[in-house]
């Protein structure tokens, strides 16, 4: 049974369900969004856009939540893997980098 329909502007390339179930990650070229899943009424659009990493330099190609769902794994085409941290802090929000891959990522597992 189709719940909902979302049309995109760019082709997915990397989707990933939170483990506790509330957050979908979407990868979309450079960017990832982190939609709030819907809940069991009614809705106009259920699904609602929380946050948007745009610090990909490459197209997104993996994508890998903690078992917590406090953090995400970000794999690229421009060979890095961006460890993103869910809750927001003050002061710097960077993700940390794994560098020194010399092929695109095709995966990202915790």
């Amino acid at each position: 049974m189709v719940l909902h329909r979302m049309t995109f502007k760019r082709p997915v390339a990397a989707l990933g369900f939170s483990p506790d179930g509330p957050l979908i990650a979407v990868g979309l070229g450079k960017l990832v969004h982190i939609w709030r899943s819907p809940v069991f009424r009614k809705e106009l659009f259920p699904f609602q856009l929380e946050r948007t990493l745009p610090d990909c330099a490459g197209a997104v190609t993996a994508l890998d939540w903690s078992p917590d769902s406090k953090y995400l794994l970000a794999g690229s085409k421009d060979l890095t893997v961006r460890f993103f941290r869910m809750q927001r802090l003050k002061g710097s929000n960077k993700p940390f980098l794994f560098l020194g891959h010399r092929e695109a990522i095709v995966g990202a597992f915790f």
